[in-house]
């Protein structure tokens, strides 16, 4: 529901906005969001070591900040109706490198479960044409 909701709003958003502002918009909501969820939780901000706040700088900036701005783009250019499913897309790549990248082997219903999705995938996007 909420990754739909967050590809409705970010293609609502490219209308007007380029894909660096609507993702400057969609982060400091976010933040601000998880600030007071942090807040009224009673989690802490401090005290984790070092190593934990590189890592999470890491991810946020190859993984979050590169993710959502080529999404920003997609949605610039393409409806939500054919970005949100080629992202089902990630997991099936995801396991794929992880074959020989982590020499990870594929089981029979990761393989099918892949198959479907790719299929899936495949009939939106020939329905568009």
């Amino acid at each position: 529901m909420f990754y739909a909701a967050f590809f409705l709003c970010t293609q609502r958003a490219r209308e007007g906005l380029s894909s660096l502002t609507a993702w400057w918009v969609s982060t400091a909501s976010s933040a601000a969001a998880l600030t007071v969820a942090a807040i009224l939780f009673n989690e802490s901000f401090l005290g984790y070591p070092a190593i934990t706040y590189w890592s999470l700088i890491g991810v946020a900036l190859i993984t979050q900040v590169g993710a959502y701005l080529a999404i920003n783009y997609a949605l610039g250019h393409l409806p939500a109706s054919i970005v949100s499913p080629t992202l089902l897309g990630q997991p099936v790549l995801t396991a794929l490198l992880a074959v020989p990248l982590l020499d990870q082997p594929l089981t029979l219903p990761q393989i099918a479960g892949g198959l479907i999705v790719l299929a899936g995938i495949w009939v939106v996007h020939r329905q568009r044409q």
